[in-house]
């Protein structure tokens, strides 16, 4: 059995997504009971397994949705079926939608591509050491 301590995140983070989200893939990966990893999880995150790996799945579609940007293609990553119900999950988890998501990640994004370097916003200029 392998132990895992509740500031081991990043370990819960690995295998939460090795395990593609589901709990009953979790205990084999761990070789524990349902029971035991309900005993873990409530006792270290305060939820039931299966939730803890929703959050886990919709921690992840924040950041992928960062990298890639396209709904479609990260819902069916995270194994959503529909890319409806992932967007109905996020906001419900986030609390926008994932399309409002991407267009305020992308907008707080500083547009450093100007095609001149006098054009360009003066935190941008430093990135030019020709100038």
């Amino acid at each position: 059995m392998i132990q895992l301590a509740a500031n081991n995140q990043g370990r819960w983070r690995e295998l939460a997504e090795k395990s593609s989200y589901s709990a009953k893939r979790l205990c084999k990966e761990l070789n524990i009971s349902r029971r035991q990893l309900e005993r873990y999880t409530h006792e270290m995150f305060g939820i039931s397994p299966q939730r803890w790996l929703h959050n886990q799945r919709l921690i992840a579609a924040s950041e992928l949705l960062k990298q890639e940007g396209s709904i479609k293609s990260v819902s069916f990553r995270l194994g959503f079926r529909w890319p409806s119900h992932f967007s109905r999950e996020f906001k419900l988890y986030h609390g926008r939608s994932p399309k409002a998501f991407v267009i305020q990640f992308r907008s707080a994004i500083p547009d450093c591509e100007a095609p001149a370097p006098a054009e360009l916003p003066a935190f941008c200029q430093s990135q030019f050491p020709f100038d």
